[in-house]
């Protein structure tokens, strides 16, 4: 597992946002052979701003967006990313 950091995207260019926490974890399963090929920045993990406005959502979801093919399962905890919008 890595900590590693995630994107908002979508998100308004007069609007800026603190999050908790401001990293998430990945954990993943690869087969022995393929463990030292991988490092956090093989993950990139991204929030969607305004899927959580247009759901009524007080949270962020993040995704895995891209992770090398050799990987058979990946999680991301947390699963929600609580966030302030700071004005």
């Amino acid at each position: 597992n890595f900590n590693v950091n995630f994107e908002i995207i979508n998100l308004p260019k007069d609007t800026n946002v603190s999050t908790f926490p401001t990293t998430v974890n990945v954990v993943y399963q690869v087969g022995l052979n393929n463990f030292n090929k991988i490092n956090a920045s093989s993950f990139t993990i991204v929030c969607d701003y305004q899927h959580s406005i247009d759901n009524g959502l007080n949270y962020l979801i993040p995704k895995v967006i891209s992770k090398p093919e050799m990987i058979t399962s990946v999680k991301v905890i947390p699963n929600k990313i609580e966030f302030l919008i700071q004005k």
